[in-house]
């Protein structure tokens, strides 16, 4: 995450979504809430987080690219979309969470993806 926002030139309060490959593995998801955490700082409880895997849950290679799909359609409509298949986050997870649909100017978005094994990337969507 940290490495994608560098790379870019972006700093974190200008991330807008976080659209985080959480899928309801309690590791995974935890592990996830920490890196955004660390990488946000204070900016970690403003900035929107949402996730598809809780409604279709790791689909292997095509997970990170999925949440492509889903951020840009976030970004188009200007609007983000609930974490699916939130209840209830674990009390170290305080993050900002998006618990409905709602309107919100969406001009930076960044994906994690962590895959089985060890694989993990971030990538950085933004208008230009």
């Amino acid at each position: 995450m940290q490495a994608a926002l560098g790379e870019a030139g972006f700093m974190q309060n200008q991330v807008d979504l976080v659209v985080s490959c959480a899928d309801g593995r309690p590791g995974l998801d935890f592990s996830d809430g920490m890196g955004i955490k660390r990488t946000f700082g204070r900016h970690a409880y403003f900035a929107a987080i949402s996730s598809t895997g809780g409604a279709i849950g790791h689909a292997l290679a095509a997970s990170g690219p999925l949440n492509v799909v889903f951020a840009l359609e976030a970004m188009r409509r200007q609007e983000v979309f609930p974490a699916a298949g939130l209840e209830t986050a674990e009390a170290e997870m305080d993050l900002a969470f998006v618990k409905t649909r709602r309107p919100e100017k969406l001009d930076c978005v960044l994906i994690t993806s962590l895959g089985l094994g060890g694989t993990n990337v971030s990538v950085l969507l933004h208008k230009p």
